[in-house]
């Protein structure tokens, strides 16, 4: 839960936020965070019961998605007032029979173009475009983006990793703010050496 909601986070430093949502098991709740429903420590604090069945209840106070959240068990949007109480999101992130054509479909449906996996591979952005419904106006799957920039087979993640992402993220169209990704660094113009034959006559 923790390491998914930095990662929103840091996509967030380059201007890359979230228009829909969907998460499985502990990512429902990382997914219900990005979308506003509770607090970073109200979702940590679930996320630490959610594999004690014994723990005591945990008090939250969901709100309404500012987004659109998929319910990944239904495979519909969560709508402002079935958000739910600490125990719907518990089941949630115990996980569920999820339906990946239903959850492309919603995600179709609320115009989603690209899609990026926040984690450390592209398991489920890569069913859900293969999923993808070819119908009228929805014919062309999203663009499937890895968090950390690790390719689709699973191999090794190439030079730079985030810095990766970012620049597919960029080439899939997606508005990226550039300074966000190098802040706190400090930049300063090098000259490079000249042309060989700049300023100097030769005759053949």
């Amino acid at each position: 839960y923790a390491f998914e909601c930095a990662l929103t986070a840091l996509w967030s430093s380059v201007g890359v936020r979230p228009g829909a949502a969907l998460g499985l098991g502990t990512g429902a709740l990382a997914a219900a965070q990005a979308a506003g429903v509770f607090s970073l420590e109200d979702g940590q604090r679930l996320a630490a019961t959610t594999d004690d069945p014994g723990a005591a209840p945990v008090e939250i106070a969901p709100g309404a998605p500012a987004l659109t959240l998929v319910d990944a068990v239904s495979g519909l949007a969560v709508s402002p007032g079935d958000a739910g109480d600490a125990a719907y999101w518990r089941r949630q992130a115990a996980g569920g029979p999820e339906s990946v054509e239903s959850c492309a479909a919603t995600l179709a449906a609320a115009g989603v173009g690209a899609v990026i996996e926040i984690g450390p591979a592209t398991a489920l952005a890569a069913k859900l475009a293969a999923a993808w419904p070819d119908t009228a106006g929805n014919s062309a799957a999203p663009a499937v983006l890895p968090g950390l920039g690790r390719p689709p087979d699973g191999g090794a993640t190439p030079n730079g990793g985030f810095a990766d992402a970012v620049a597919g993220a960029y080439e899939a169209g997606l508005a990226v703010s550039f300074a966000g990704l190098f802040a706190g660094e400090t930049r300063r113009r090098v000259s490079l050496p000249d042309y060989p034959f700049e300023r100097t006559r030769h005759w053949i």
